[in-house]
């Protein structure tokens, strides 16, 4: 899931430099979270050289992500 929030951070309009993005795989099962980013990262890393500023990432397992959804209920 990849969310746009840019407007939050008083960038020109129509400005797309600060991103958030939700990530659930196994293939994080065992891994730390660095570990996680360089995956995430190595997986984007042309779009990173583009005029973005600012990705926030959320990593997780499915049972993670499950964990934390059922919580929210």
């Amino acid at each position: 899931h990849l969310e746009d929030h840019s407007p939050r951070h008083g960038g020109p309009p129509g400005a797309e430099t600060h991103f958030g993005l939700l990530v659930v795989s196994g293939r994080f099962e065992g891994l730390s979270p660095l570990q996680r980013h360089r995956l995430v990262h190595a997986v984007l890393c042309s779009e990173l050289r583009g005029p973005l500023h600012a990705l926030s990432i959320v990593a997780r397992t499915p049972r993670q992500w499950e964990t934390a959804v059922s919580s929210q209920w």
